[in-house]
């Protein structure tokens, strides 16, 4: 059998819980009529003595689920879709026009930088999960690294790769920001 229990605090206000018709106040319930009741709580769970959060920083982890979809995109953007236009033209002859994609053009090694910001986004998420989990507050220190690293690749790259990364970049340090 587990044992289960869940500690909260207020931080906002956002839904209004009153008694019902004919109720009194409820029993347990030790606030006032009227007081608004706080959805948006940082509450404590704990489950056989192991303490999580479900609060504001669970849901903001989420937002590293797009931020990863991007992520992957990138990595088969550079794969698959041509961006080089390599035309060639001789006298006499017409001109020819193929199109070639990053890898073709550079090579497999171009994958190292487009993969980056994907491993950021599971190194980040693995970060909070692991904060989360002990029970401690904000993103932590690995976290706002691998964050800040992912933000000046996106700022040094911005002539090339940088701007695909810049959503990325702004999605992680918001989520870290938020934890």
């Amino acid at each position: 059998m587990h044992r289960i229990s869940a500690v909260g605090t207020p931080t906002t206000s956002t839904a209004t819980s009153l008694p019902g018709p004919g109720e009194g106040p409820r029993e347990g319930d030790d606030r006032e009529p009227g007081r608004r009741l706080d959805v948006n709580s940082d509450v404590k769970i704990t489950v056989d003595g192991r303490t999580t959060s479900a609060g504001a920083s669970g849901r903001s982890r989420w937002l590293l689920f797009p931020a990863a979809l991007w992520s992957v995109g990138l990595v088969v953007a550079a794969l698959l879709v041509p961006v080089y236009d390599t035309g060639a033209s001789q006298p006499g002859r017409s001109a020819s026009s193929v199109s070639t994609t990053l890898v073709q053009m550079n090579g497999m090694s171009v994958l190292i930088p487009v993969g980056v910001p994907l491993a950021v986004v599971g190194l980040v998420a693995a970060a909070l999960g692991h904060r989360r989990s002990r029970g401690k507050q904000g993103a932590g220190v690995l976290a706002w690294i691998f964050a800040g690293l992912l933000g000046l690749l996106a700022l040094f790259g911005m002539l090339t790769i940088g701007i695909f990364v810049l959503p990325v970049a702004v999605v992680v340090m918001v989520v870290c920001a938020s934890a």
